[in-house]
């Protein structure tokens, strides 16, 4: 996709962030998310950022899911659900 000069975008993102969360990927997830924050400027669209909240939550790393909630412009329930529905499957 990138050498043709084509970026992923807000549908591709989330939808590789569930694909590592599944797999439990999440050093592979963290790279892809830091190539959208360099890259792409898609760190502020909320299904992005709801899909990496959601995959590091499903990996266990609730540190950096709770570092990408709390840098969302917006809260709305939606989202808050997101923050804790992960919590107990994690304990």
């Amino acid at each position: 996709m990138q050498n043709h000069g084509f970026l992923p975008d807000n549908f591709v993102v989330p939808n590789i962030m569930k694909a590592c969360g599944f797999l439990r990927w999440v050093r592979f997830g963290k790279g892809v998310h830091a190539f959208v924050v360099k890259t792409t400027g898609l760190s502020e669209c909320v299904y992005v950022a709801t899909s990496l909240v959601d995959m590091y939550g499903k990996c266990g790393a609730l540190e950096d899911a709770e570092r990408v909630y709390d840098g969302m412009p917006e809260r709305n329930n939606h989202r808050f659900c997101h923050r804790f529905c992960f919590f107990p499957a994690q304990s």
